[in-house]
């Protein structure tokens, strides 16, 4: 059976490109590897972050929406993002980091193995760090972020369903998932090639359906090895009888969209080739970057697309 690699990517909503950057790179240390825009939609912003190299498993993405409206929490829809780091110390730093910064966020938290700290970006989007282990050490430091206390990469996403018999059989049956155990009322599920890879699934019968606006999750996307792997998956759920995207040339990687019976959505993607496919790394993210469909009307889309500015005001 199929079964997703890993995490690749997860995908938002933003309302302003200049303060989400702002946040990303310089509150939480992140770096901006890839500012290119939506390919259906390309007068938008389409901004990723994650480490160095922007290597899939690490990065979290945006497309800005300006007008967009305050999201209406509720049901089917992803509802927490988190980021791994090494230790509890970690935690506190960051706990002492957001205070500074007047960033909302909670008190250190326990959820079955781990410590974890929630907190909020300057969209509303509900976020936390989250450490299985206890590391320590400091070395360099960026941003202010001592180099043992950075993120690491993504980690488990939450998802918040009306009725769970719509998400939890489509991830076992479908993706490759393990629902190995259930803590206070959240199924716990583990990707069976990879069980570092978890999915939180919580039923929330009583919420009307959320209404998403900015700060709000569009989609999870998995990383599979490569386009060939892709088109095995993109065969299996047409067999199975889904409707779905097919392979999508995202030019960075190749894509495939589904959704649950929830109405989440669901992409997976190739490992490569990679943002470095039409940038080198030491300049990653310095300037608008098109796939070369879109190339003869970069002064169109430069023209209609507003500076991003990193270094406001947090």
């Amino acid at each position: 059976m199929l079964s997703v690699r890993g995490y690749h990517h997860v995908s938002a909503y933003t309302r302003n490109a200049s303060e989400n950057a702002t946040f990303y790179t310089q509150a939480l240390g992140l770096t901006l590897v890839k500012k290119t825009v939506n390919q259906d939609n390309p007068f938008m912003y389409h901004l990723f972050y994650g480490d160095e190299q922007g290597n899939p498993g690490t990065e979290i993405t945006f497309f800005e929406l300006p007008h967009a409206a305050k999201t209406h929490r509720g049901s089917d829809a992803i509802t927490l993002t988190t980021f791994i780091v090494d230790s509890v110390d970690a935690l506190t730093f960051w706990k002492t980091r957001f205070d500074n910064l007047q960033i909302t966020h909670s008190d250190i938290q326990t959820f079955n193995e781990y410590s974890l700290l929630r907190f909020e970006d300057q969209d509303g989007q509900r976020l936390a760090m989250l450490s299985k282990g206890d590391h320590s050490g400091e070395t360099s430091t960026l941003e202010g972020i001592p180099q043992s206390y950075r993120i690491n990469q993504l980690g488990p996403n939450q998802l918040t369903v009306s009725d769970v018999e719509q998400t939890i059989p489509f991830l076992v049956s479908h993706l490759g998932f393990n629902h190995s155990l259930t803590v206070d009322g959240v199924a716990v599920l583990h990707a069976s090639a990879n069980d570092e890879v978890e999915i939180w699934v919580e039923q929330n019968s009583q919420a009307q359906k959320e209404r998403p606006g900015r700060g709000s999750v569009h989609h999870i996307a998995f990383a599979v090895a490569d386009l060939d792997e892709l088109q095995q998956w993109s065969t299996y759920f047409t067999d199975a009888g889904f409707q779905h995207s097919g392979v999508v040339n995202r030019h960075y990687f190749h894509s495939l969209y589904i959704k649950d019976g929830s109405g989440i959505v669901y992409e997976l993607a190739t490992e490569g080739p990679g943002f470095t496919i039409d940038e080198k790394q030491d300049v990653l993210g310095q300037r608008l970057s098109l796939p070369p469909f879109l190339e003869s009307k970069r002064t169109e889309i430069e023209q209609k697309l507003k500076p991003v500015i990193i270094g406001g005001q947090l």
